[in-house]
């Protein structure tokens, strides 16, 4: 979905590169901290236990959240302007989002549930794995942040389209009213109840950069789904 005309969407501005280059420093400390403790649990755990197993979790994810802090320093750069530093190979992206939910569902306590029906046969896209991961995790952040504390369920499903492979991120949050939709995908618009902010606007950039178009409707009886269309290799 193009935004509407008039709407600010361009986040190559200096105060979002400074916002963005604070919080990747403040990032790399964290999990720099993450990894360590990661590290040391695996040395005195049992290889192959519980602990062991979740210690190798925490790694991944930190290892992910450090090439998310390195996006961040690009973010507003050529390189997110689409100029074409990062590196494209084929990804398949049934991989991309059985990861982040695993990720992501390791740290939730239950509280939000994940159904996948990873069903298009052809899920191979050229794109950049950390900025897929990227836009996924921030769909999916986006999503239970919508559903608020008591969680809830996000849906993800691909289906086959004309050339492409369409990817439909779904939660059962209240919804983003018709009259806002336009605007969350502006770094400069953000509301409790209808998400947007910082986290939309990299989705919206980096489904730019991968030529994937991007669409939002109402999820019913209740929610909000996003649509993404890649072009498949």
């Amino acid at each position: 979905m193009k935004p509407d005309a008039g709407v600010q969407t361009e986040i190559g501005n200096e105060p979002v590169r400074l916002t963005a280059r604070a919080l990747a420093h403040d990032f790399n400390n964290l999990i720099g901290a993450i990894l360590g403790h990661a590290s040391y649990l695996r040395m005195i755990a049992e290889p192959g236990s519980e602990v062991d197993q979740t210690a190798a979790t925490i790694e991944m994810a930190a290892e992910r959240a450090k090439e998310l802090a390195t996006q961040l320093q690009q973010l507003g750069s050529a390189v997110t302007n689409g100029n074409s530093a990062l590196q494209f190979t084929p990804i398949d992206l049934h991989d991309v989002v059985r990861e982040v939910t695993a990720t992501l569902s390791a740290g939730q306590k239950g509280l939000v549930r994940y159904s996948l029906a990873l069903e298009a046969p052809r899920s191979v896209v050229r794109g950049n794995a950390g900025q897929l991961h990227q836009l996924l995790m921030n769909l999916a952040v986006n999503a239970c942040e919508a559903m608020g504390a008591g969680g809830g369920e996000i849906q993800i499903e691909t289906i086959s389209a004309e050339f492409a492979v369409q990817l439909e991120v779904r939660d059962s949050g209240p919804g983003i009213p018709i009259e806002h939709r336009g605007r969350v995908f502006d770094v400069a618009y953000s509301t409790k109840g209808a998400g947007g902010g910082l986290g939309l606007a990299i989705v919206h950039r980096i489904a730019q950069a991968h030529g994937a178009d991007i669409m939002i409707d109402g999820h019913r009886p209740r929610g909000t789904v996003f649509r993404l269309r890649f072009p498949v290799v």
